[in-house]
C-alpha cells in the first residue's frame, strides 16, 4: 500500500498517469462491495468500458452546468431542514438524512417523499422500486421530471430497457451530502463566530427583504468560504476510496508493482503501520501548513482575500472528493446542496445569537461519521444550548 500526502505527487499519479491508476475494486474491497450490494455503485466499479458508460450517463445530469436545474429542489428542502431542526433539534441527524434523501430520490427518480417514515428512505433497495415506478409512469406520460425518466425517454424501451435499468440503478449519489451537512452543523456549534460573520454579510447584502438564492452566491463569499472550510476541516472521506495500479510502474525511484493499493491522504495527519512505529510525513493534503496555515483550526477566512472576496490563490479543497478520473462525480451536487442548506441556516437562525451557553465539543473525527453515538449525544446537547 502506498499513502500519498503530497498534492503534486497525487497529480502526477492520479491525473497524469490515470490510465494505470484509475482502477478501484480489488480483493477484500471487491468482496465486501458484492456482499453488501455496493457493487451496484459505479464508484467502486473496476476501471473499464462499463464504468465509462456509467460515468458518461451520470455526468450528463450531474456535471456543474447540469445541476442548475436542481437548485429549486435544494432550496425548497433546505427550508424544510431548518424548520425541522427548529422544531425538534434532538433529531437533527435524522432530519439531515431525511432531507438529503428527499432531494436525491426526488431528483433521480421523481419520487415524492411524504414523510420521514417513507419506505423509500428505509434502504437502498427501495430506490430500485422508485426506478420501476418511474419507468411505468413514464409510459402513461404522468412521470415526475427526473434523471431516470430523462434517461429512459432517450432510449428505445424494447431494445435498451434492461441495460438502462442496470445503469440507472447503479447511478447512486454518494453520502457526501449527508456527511457535509452533519459536519456543517458541527462547525456552527463549535465556532459560532463563523456563523455570526456569515449572518452579518447576509444582513448587509440582503437585509430582511427576502431569502437568499443561488443568484446571490457571488455576493455571499462568506458562506462559500464556510462550505469550503467545512470540506477541508472535516472531509467526508479522509482517505477516499483506494485506487489500484493495473500495470508495473516506477515513480521518483519507487517501484510500484501492478495491483498495488494507492491512497491519496486528504486529511489524516498520520498513517501508522500496525507492524512498525513509523508514520508518514504528517502533511495530509488538506492539513498541509504550506497550503493552509494553522490547518487544525476551523477558519473560513483563509479562503477570503483582504477585500472580503474569495481568494483564488488558496487551493480549493477538492482532494476531499478523490482524485483523477475517479473523483466523486457527485461533488458538484453535494457542494451546491450544502451551500443551499448553509445559507438558509444562516438566514433563519440569526448567526447563533441565542441566549444559550456555548459548550465545548470533544471526541475524535473518524471519516466524517459519528462513532459509538458519542458525537450524536454531544451535538444534541450543544445544539439546544445555542438555541438553534
Amino acid at each position: 500500500m502506498y499513502v500519498i500526502n503530497d498534492a503534486e505527487v497525487c497529480k502526477d499519479i492520479f491525473e497524469k498517469r490515470s490510465r494505470i491508476y484509475s482502477d478501484k475494486a480489488h480483493g477484500i474491497i471487491m468482496m465486501v462491495s458484492e456482499l453488501v450490494g455496493w457493487d451496484k455503485s459505479f464508484g467502486v466499479m473496476p476501471y473499464g468500458d462499463e464504468w465509462r458508460t456509467h460515468r458518461k450517463m451520470f455526468n450528463q445530469h450531474f456535471r456543474a452546468g447540469s445541476i442548475l436545474q436542481y437548485h429549486p429542489k435544494m432550496l425548497k428542502e433546505a427550508l424544510v431542514l431548518v424548520d425541522l431542526i427548529a422544531d425538534t433539534p434532538d433529531d437533527f441527524l435524522r432530519h439531515i438524512r431525511y432531507v438529503s434523501g428527499t432531494i436525491i430520490l426526488g431528483i433521480v427518480y421523481g419520487a415524492e417523499i411524504q414523510s420521514r417514515d417513507d419506505p423509500l428512505l428505509a434502504a437502498a433497495e427501495e430506490a430500485v422500486h422508485a426506478f420501476s415506478e418511474a419507468a411505468s409512469l413514464d409510459l402513461t406520460g404522468s412521470a415526475n421530471p427526473s434523471v431516470a425518466s430523462s434517461l429512459l425517454s432517450s432510449h428505445n424501451p424494447t431494445q435498451d430497457a434492461p441495460d438502462m435499468d442496470k445503469v440507472i440503478r447503479k447511478q447512486e449519489l454518494h453520502t457526501q451530502t449527508v456527511l457535509m451537512l452533519q459536519n456543517f452543523v458541527l462547525a456552527m456549534i463549535t465556532h459560532p463566530e463563523a456563523q455570526r460573520a456569515a449572518h452579518e454579510q447576509l444582513d448587509l447584502v440582503l437585509g430582511h427583504s427576502r431569502i437568499p438564492t443561488f443568484d446571490d452566491r457571488e455576493s455571499l463569499p462568506c458562506i462559500t468560504a464556510i462550505v469550503r472550510e467545512v470540506l477541508r476541516w472535516r472531509p467526508p472521506a479522509p482517505l477516499a476510496m483506494p485506487h489500484w495500479s493495473t500495470a508495473d510502474d516506477t515513480y521518483d525511484g519507487y517501484v510500484i508493482p501492478a495491483v498495488s493499493m494507492m491512497m491519496g491522504n486528504a486529511w489524516y495527519d498520520q498513517v501508522a503501520s500496525r507492524d512498525t512505529s513509523l508514520t508518514t510525513d504528517p502533511r495530509a493534503l488538506l492539513h498541509d501548513a504550506s497550503r493552509y496555515p494553522n490547518p487544525a483550526a476551523f477558519a473560513p477566512s483563509r479562503f477570503l482575500a483582504a477585500d472580503g472576496h474569495l481568494d483564488p490563490s488558496v487551493p480549493d479543497p477538492a482532494a476531499a472528493f478523490g482524485f483523477g478520473r475517479r473523483t466523486c462525480p457527485g461533488r458538484h451536487f453535494a457542494l451546491d446542496a450544502a451551500w443551499a442548506a448553509a445559507r438558509r441556516v444562516q438566514h433563519r437562525e440569526g448567526g447563533g445569537r441565542g441566549g444559550g451557553r456555548r459548550r465545548a465539543v470533544g471526541g475524535v473525527f473518524v471519516g466524517g461519521r459519528e462513532v459509538g453515538g458519542s458525537r450524536v449525544s454531544v451535538l444534541r446537547t450543544s445544539y439546544k444550548q445555542l438555541d438553534l
